[in-house]
């Protein structure tokens, strides 16, 4: 992943997990309004919600990211 002035490119081997905007803790990284994708069409529906699996840490996240 990159950080752009407007936003952030994933790339490489992303897996599209998410689990960088759930763990933001500064709440920094949003998915951006998109009206061409049904999904993002509203932007996100909570963007102030995040979920944390209890059973992994970031510090996982952060090893297997490194493979």
């Amino acid at each position: 992943m990159s950080l752009l002035q407007n936003g952030i490119k994933m790339q490489g081997d992303c897996d599209f997990c998410f689990a960088c905007i759930q763990n933001c803790p500064q709440k920094a990284i949003q998915f951006k309004k998109n009206d061409e994708d049904p999904l993002l069409a509203n932007g996100e529906r909570n963007p102030n919600a995040r979920y944390r699996n209890e059973y992994i840490l970031l510090v996982d996240i952060k090893r297997t990211n490194r493979q």
